[in-house]
């Protein structure tokens, strides 16, 4: 049965797609690695006020995210978490990132969303927006708290929730490559 649970790649070999059971936000905590990676191997420090966390418990109420914001106190806060494709929301798995513009806690920072929109863009990519009735991210728990005044999530498209999910590994890189321009300033 393990076997099952993937990784497993597919489809055409330019831009594969990968399915595993329960990508979620695991794959945040990959793209955020990489994200590190490259400010390591490219020698750079952010351009803006940063902390990288790689928290606990956002399935039962954002508790990692909560406490990292109510001691840290940021002024943005944007979570890393995968984008579902629910019935009606506009999203397709073509590998661009999407990018939560509303949820069930919290509507998102319009302005941080241009911003990071034009830092995809500068990355070679833009940005899919949704908006979701029944779901909440890390950031709409940390915004709903007050322990942050803005707000993102951003993050891979993907087929399914919380099961055997599907999205393109171009998604990942590009979801990188968006918040390191980000990062450096690039708008």
């Amino acid at each position: 049965a393990r076997a099952h649970c993937g990784p497993i790649v597919f489809g055409d070999e330019a831009d594969p797609l990968v399915a595993a059971w329960t990508f979620d936000d695991n794959l945040g905590c990959a793209i955020l690695l990489r994200l590190l990676e490259t400010m390591v191997g490219e020698d750079w420090l952010p351009a803006r006020p940063t902390i990288i966390a790689f928290t606990i418990s956002e399935e039962i109420g954002g508790l990692g995210a909560k406490v990292v914001a109510l001691r840290e106190r940021p002024e943005i806060f944007i979570a890393v978490d995968g984008s579902p494709i629910p019935a009606g929301v506009p999203l397709v798995i073509d590998g661009r990132p999407g990018i939560w513009a509303k949820d069930a806690r919290a509507q998102y920072d319009y302005e941080l969303l241009r911003t990071l929109q034009a830092a995809a863009v500068s990355a070679g990519t833009e940005l899919q927006v949704a908006a979701y009735t029944g779901a909440a991210s890390d950031a709409s728990l940390v915004f709903q708290t007050g322990a942050a005044q803005r707000v993102a999530c951003i993050g891979h498209v993907r087929e399914n929730s919380h099961g055997y999910e599907v999205t393109r590994l171009s998604g990942f890189e590009k979801v990188r490559a968006t918040l390191a321009a980000y990062l450096r300033g690039g708008e």
